[in-house]
């Protein structure tokens, strides 16, 4: 967790001196990402951002035998509707990562996919069912085109298929980067208590009503973690969380603030938290990073 310690205390620094060092961040992290994606040696899909590009050759491999569910455009280059579509699907395919894959098919290079599906006009959006995947299963996107309406249709499908996107355990800062600090959004983060001091079941009961509280977000930039008690000291402690667990706090790293829950944990309770403290006060918290870490 040493990233968020760094990241706290250059938000001090900075409003102590007046100035700003995201771009100089910024560029670190870029260099730092390039470089571990070339030394990776993974082979990854092709992808435009979070958006996975499809082909002729590899449509059946990478969608239809996947157990995900997908959400796939159908575009052609030319389109003024498809290049309107393409910012708001790419900000969509963003907030649906690690939930819902979105892939994107030029169906003027990609033709058989483009008779097979009886692409009859652009952009046309599809839905693929999560499970194993058939012609009858697949469904036509006929909702609003913005982001948030992309986002929110889309989860509501996938909850209606009885499926509830898991909550990731926090267990580095890379992932506490992909998921919260390179979006723009607020994370909301949960400590459970230690495994040595509760019990698997009690453990995955807090999972299930932090699941349950995703609901009251679905289509909104909020993401939700979860970590072990603990673990990261340090940055709970420069937050004040040590008051015992399980304890929950929403950070939103743009804006350089945080708020803490204070009610007992439970799905209602944080369904509440979540609402008053970040959609009525439009992401306004109470406390800074600042306030908080500087005295």
């Amino acid at each position: 967790m040493k990233f968020v310690l760094d990241r706290i205390n250059e938000i001090t620094r900075s409003r102590l001196t007046g100035t700003n060092n995201s771009n100089n961040s910024n560029k670190s992290n870029k260099s730092s990402s390039s470089s571990s994606n070339s030394s990776s040696g993974k082979k990854e899909h092709k992808s435009d951002k979070d958006v996975i590009i499809l082909e002729d050759s590899n449509f059946d491999d990478i969608v239809m035998n996947s157990k995900d569910m997908w959400l796939i455009e159908f575009y052609a280059p030319w389109c003024g509707h498809c290049k309107k579509l393409e910012p708001e699907w790419n900000e969509a395919a963003t907030s649906l990562k690690g939930k819902i894959k979105v892939g994107k098919v030029d169906a003027t290079v990609q033709t058989q996919l483009g008779n097979r599906f009886q692409i009859q006009g652009y952009p046309t959006i599809k839905i693929f069912a999560p499970g194993p995947k058939s012609s009858s299963s697949i469904q036509s996107y006929d909702g609003p085109r913005d982001a948030s309406s992309i986002t929110s249709i889309a989860l509501e499908k996938l909850e209606s298929y009885g499926i509830v996107p898991d909550v990731e355990q926090l267990t580095n800062e890379n992932q506490l980067k992909e998921v919260c600090k390179d979006r723009t959004g607020v994370c909301i983060i949960a400590l459970l208590p230690h495994i040595v001091d509760s019990s698997a079941k009690q453990r995955n009961e807090y999972i299930e009503q932090l699941k349950e509280a995703t609901k009251t977000s679905k289509g909104k930039p909020i993401y939700y973690l979860w970590a072990q008690g603990a673990d990261f000291y340090d940055f709970e402690e420069k937050l004040h969380l040590s008051f015992g667990y399980p304890a929950v706090v929403a950070v939103n790293f743009a804006k350089k603030k945080y708020s803490i829950c204070r009610s007992s944990f439970g799905s209602e309770n944080l369904k509440s938290f979540v609402s008053s403290n970040l959609y009525i006060n439009m992401f306004k918290f109470r406390f800074t990073f600042w306030q908080r870490t500087s005295k």
